[in-house]
This record gives structure tokens, sequence and C-alpha cells, in this order.
């Protein structure tokens, strides 16, 4: 006995405008129309994995202890400091790699030199194949290090406001100016004749 999924119904053609009269008639076509599966077919849904059954990855190294009040400060200097230098870095595990290269970048040290940022994007890249168990090569971890060490222009949020008398003196000279203007135009002190 078929089921409602392999019912089949006859579709009525449509006229086709570019169709001469001397052409054969077009065929019927059939399409299937396929039902949505009802709740007793669906398949069962994964269930959360039983208290204890999940896997937890801990790390033991008390470094990530030390530098995790300086993290949820911002001081990524500080954090840098804490974990070596540039010489040391290769010899960190994968997490703490790609937390100091996180932490150099995030320092921005703008008389680095041009090279640094190429050693730091390939220390990160190799820190994330190590976390995903990839190789370096590997497209993962090249996109996921290089959005993680990706910085966006903040030009225009470094330089400060003018303090609050300078906007408010910008703000009283455009309201006397364009008054002033309006109030010449009005009294007919300014004409404008256009040709």
């Amino acid at each position: 006995m078929p089921s409602k999924s392999d019912e089949v119904a006859p579709k009525t053609p449509r006229v086709d405008p570019r169709r001469e009269v001397s052409d054969p008639p077009p065929q019927p076509r059939e399409e299937r129309v396929i039902a949505p599966p009802s709740r007793a077919e669906a398949k069962p849904r994964l269930e959360a994995p039983a208290e204890g059954a999940h896997r937890t990855v801990t790390n033991v190294d008390p470094r990530l202890e030390t530098i995790e009040p300086a993290i949820a400060a911002g001081d990524w200097a500080s954090v840098a400091r804490q974990l070596g230098d540039d010489a040391t870095a290769g010899r960190l595990p994968p997490n703490l790699g790609l937390l100091y290269a996180l932490a150099r970048k995030e320092a921005g040290n703008e008389k680095a030199p041009p090279r640094e940022g190429a050693d730091l994007n390939a220390l990160a890249i190799r820190c994330m194949a190590g976390l995903f168990g990839v190789p370096e090569q590997s497209a993962v971890a090249l996109v996921l290090a290089k959005r993680l060490l990706r910085t966006n222009p903040v030009a225009w949020q470094q330089r400060p406001a003018p303090p609050a008398k300078v906007s408010l003196l910008f703000v009283a000279l455009a309201i006397v100016v364009g008054g002033g203007f309006g109030w010449a135009l009005s009294m007919g002190y300014v004409r404008f004749h256009l040709r």
C-alpha cells in the first residue's frame, strides 16, 4: 500500500505564450508530492550525555591561573610578560602560546618591526593547529588563528573628544551665524538673483 509521500499529483500544463498553433500539445508532467514525516516517523533527537559522561579538558599548568586576573583586567602587556619572551614562546603549550600571541598583538607595540606580526601569526597558527589536532597547513588553524589576532581599525576612537566648552562654542556659533543669515534673508538685506 503506497504511503502519503508516494502519491503522484498530475499537474495542469501552463500555456506557453511563445508556442505556435501548429506545435504539438505539451505533455502533462507528473510531480511527486512529498508529505512531511509524521511525528511517529521522525528520527529521535540526540539526548544530552548522562551526568559525568561528557569529556572535560583540563589544564594543569599553573601559569594559566596566574595570568587570569591580568586577562580579566585587560592588561595584555602583563600577560605577555608573565608568559615569557619571544625566545621561549615557541616552547609554551598550545593554549598558552595562543594566549601569548594574542597578548602581544593586543599590547600593540607600534615600534615593533613589521616581521613581528608575521611571527605572531605563525605562532598562533601553530598553537591553533595543536589545540584542534590538525596540521599547521589546515584551513581551520589558519582561519581561526587569523580571526583571533585580527585587529579592527579604531584610529578614530583613539583621539579624545574636544572639551565640552569647545563643543558648546561651536554650537552657539552655528546658531548665531545661521540665525543672522536667516534674518538677513527675511529682511531683504540679502537678495539672490536667479537667471
